[in-house]
């Protein structure tokens, strides 16, 4: 009977890490197509402000996570090292998202209202919307990339901790 509530309780604690994992990775879709709506509305200022929370929530995740990994005294430890890539992790998750917002949105307003000088101003706004489209693609790729670091980071770190 003790090895049948022994296995019950492995088997409910296993169930209940999968569940936890894709809540976790819920809420980053979810957060993660909240900006990509914003980004569809053109709202400059709803977005940057979206973007600020975010990258506070990862650039603190990545300095508790180097935090916590100074903490331990042998400076050679596996967990050391182990704590420090989840910290590596959060920190490309970081310059992914903020990278990503800045191709995504930042030069649009450079590419959208060409010089006025050109011989062939057609010409001009055509190049200047193909460069924005492009521009836009690479930091929507660049989003997703945070994204998955970000969610792969907190899925580590909470393996990490539970042990």
């Amino acid at each position: 009977m003790v090895e049948s509530i022994k296995d019950f309780k492995e088997y409910t604690i296993n169930i209940l890490k999968k569940y936890y994992r894709f809540i976790i990775c819920f809420f980053i879709t979810i957060a993660f197509i909240k900006l990509f709506l914003l980004l569809q509305e053109y709202n400059y200022s709803e977005i940057i402000a979206y973007g600020e929370k975010v990258t506070i929530l990862i650039g603190a995740l990545a300095g508790l996570t180097f935090a916590y990994a100074a903490t331990f005294e042998d400076t050679e430890s596996t967990e050391r090292k182990a704590v420090r890539e989840i910290g590596e992790r959060f920190l490309k998750s970081f310059l992914y998202f903020i990278i990503g917002l800045v191709f995504s949105i930042g030069f649009r307003d450079a590419t959208s209202k060409p010089s006025g000088l050109s011989i062939f101003p057609d010409i001009l706004v055509l190049l200047s919307l193909i460069v924005m489209i492009i521009l836009f693609f690479i930091g929507f790729a660049l989003l997703i990339v945070s994204a998955v670091y970000l969610g792969i980071g907190i899925d580590d770190l909470t393996k990490r901790l539970s042990k």
